[in-house]
């Protein structure tokens, strides 16, 4: 292995390594901080690790001890071993780190690693690439290297869309080893988005694509719709995956051996283009999708003073979510209270988020005769037409006949 180590007093000797000081971006890199001495049982781990230049550290730490009885003389020593991925390519210094020992503190000295494109770690040939949910065969033997027969990607469903505007995000893994097992590491906030997850299928089937020469099996392991907030140049963070995978054994593929390897999705951007301004009529408050609004009264005649429910109901493409209360439009004749809403938002064919939102108002009638509820309306921009449309329902009627006790009927819901 490849390090610097920093030796303070006789109770303890502090070291700290790295197993390549060329890694790929692609690789892991296993920093190794070792105590030796007769205070190393006492050593701690430092968690969290400093920053490092680089390089982010996932996972914890594992823990190795060790004790020797060597002609009379005993002698010991712990180590800490970080998985570190590279952020990018270039030369880093791993500055310092601090360890606590028997109360005392001891710093390694830095360490200098150079991180280049795609993999550094030895070829491995392999006989078979296998399907890594199943028992599939992806073809005639070949050799690759090891860093690369597996990765990860973020991609989004377009480059562009609109405030409000739904984008799927999906994350695929990319693989011709065995995989037994993947979990996301680390998934940075989505900063500037609305976030709804979506259901993928818990056993997925692989699609076969060739990238860069050489053949994947294609997993969808993590799907989300955006909605972006505003306009602008949207950046979606990497996300960090944990990916278990058995590579090969012997000639016929068996007795692989067990490993866990980090891989990062590069960052992508998205163009989220402004409403626009032409047509944009005066009660629109932000709403993008596809839409439909329908009205009903829970009744056809009411007396002064008795409680009528207004029901409307919104429904369509789009995340209804983001929608507030439907304006009224001017009842004079009649008292409104409060209303209730229900969101029954799901992802609908094709992962389109959807459903409907309704809502419930309470209207008392004041005047008797034949009153009539005008129209409800509702304005949004459809981005597959680019144009922004006004739903309009029919006007409602309804007999009002003279209640005899309108005042209590009234004073009962407020």
């Amino acid at each position: 292995s490849f390090g610097a180590a920093f030796a303070a007093a006789e109770d303890a000797v502090v070291t700290a390594s790295v197993d390549a000081e060329t890694v790929g971006v692609n690789d892991n890199v296993q920093l190794t901080i070792s105590v030796s001495g007769r205070d190393s049982g006492d050593a701690s781990a430092p968690s969290p690790l400093p920053r490092l230049r680089g390089f982010r550290s996932v996972g914890s730490p594992s823990v190795g001890t060790q004790f020797q009885w060597v002609n009379g003389r005993s002698s010991s020593s712990k180590s800490f071993t970080y998985t570190l991925i590279p952020d990018g390519e270039g030369d880093f210094t791993i500055d310092p780190i601090e360890v606590q020992v028997g109360g005392k503190t001891y710093r390694t000295q830095p360490i200098h690693v150079r991180v280049t494109a795609g993999s550094t770690r030895p070829a491995a040939p392999r006989r078979r690439a296998l399907d890594p949910f199943g028992d599939g065969d992806l073809g005639a033997p070949r050799t690759t290297r090891i860093g690369d027969e597996v990765f990860v990607s973020a991609e989004l469903d377009r480059s562009s869309a609109y405030p409000g505007e739904q984008v799927t995000l999906s994350y695929h893994l990319y693989t011709s080893l065995s995989v037994t097992g993947i979990q996301v590491q680390e998934s940075p906030p989505l900063t500037g988005f609305w976030v709804e997850n979506l259901e993928v299928e818990p056993n997925p089937s692989g699609v076969r694509r060739i990238v860069n020469g050489h053949e994947y099996l294609d997993y969808v392991v993590r799907k989300q719709a955006l909605f972006p907030n505003s306009a602008g140049r949207a950046k979606l963070p990497p996300a960090t995956f944990a990916v278990s995978v058995k590579t090969a054994g012997d000639f016929f593929g068996l007795f692989g051996r067990p490993e866990t390897v980090y891989r990062k999705t590069k960052e992508v951007a998205l163009d989220v283009r402004a409403l626009p301004e032409a047509g944009r009529p005066p009660q629109f408050t932000g709403a993008v999708g596809s839409f439909t609004l329908t009205s009903s009264l829970d009744r056809s005649s009411a007396a002064t003073g008795d409680a009528v429910s207004l029901h409307a109901k919104l429904s369509g493409n789009g995340n209804l979510k983001m929608i507030g209360d439907l304006p009224l439009p001017p009842l004079p004749d009649f008292t409104i209270y409060s209303s209730k809403r229900a969101d029954n938002v799901r992802a609908l064919q094709g992962d389109r988020i959807g459903g409907d939102k309704s809502w419930e108002y309470v209207i008392v009638p004041k005047v008797p005769g034949e009153q009539r509820i005008p129209a409800l309306t509702f304005s949004y921009f459809d981005p597959r037409r680019e144009r922004y449309e006004t739903l309009a329902t029919g006007p409602l009627a309804l007999r009002v006949t003279p209640g005899s006790d309108a005042g209590a009927a009234i004073s009962g819901l407020s």
